[in-house]
């Protein structure tokens, strides 16, 4: 085999194995909007489950804690609705939660539980959401300087 042709399997590997672990890029390669939400059409109206005295909010209640699941990234947790409900959030938990992250924000593992942040200043979420927009060059598995330095809150 051709060492062009090695390196793409060993490439392709390796991709499969950060997949098959749940990694993912944290920081997405350019901002896009999300795809727009239409209505089904035939779709009848969901049906309260539960008596009209006992109807459950349409927010869902901001959680505290966080287990990783197959697949996740600090970035879609961050984007959920019990979480932060914006992605570009995500440096939060990761600082968080640094000492439980040992191999970079990139690389996190299903069953780690995180400690979600609440009533962080505006101005540390302000700084969380610099640093996901501008950190630059990153390598899957490995904390590099830039997070190491907002770790420490330079």
């Amino acid at each position: 085999m051709s060492n062009k042709l090695a390196g793409g399997v060993k490439a392709s590997l390796f991709v499969a194995m950060a997949v098959a672990l749940g990694a993912c890029a944290t920081t997405p390669k350019q901002e896009t909007a999300p795809p727009a939400q239409t209505p089904a059409a035939s779709a009848p109206a969901p049906q309260p489950s539960a008596p009209e005295s006992q109807a459950a909010s349409t927010t869902p209640e901001a959680i505290s804690s966080y287990e990783v699941n197959r697949g996740d990234c600090l970035w879609t947790i961050a984007g959920q609705s019990q979480i932060y409900g914006n992605p570009y959030e995500w440096p939060l938990i990761y600082k968080a939660n640094s000492a439980e992250i040992k191999h970079g924000p990139d690389l996190i593992f299903p069953g780690q539980q995180f400690s979600i942040e609440r009533g962080a200043s505006s101005a540390a979420v302000d700084r969380a959401m610099h640093y996901a927009k501008t950190r630059g060059a990153w390598k899957l598995g490995v904390e590099g300087s830039a997070d190491r330095a907002y770790l420490r809150g330079e």
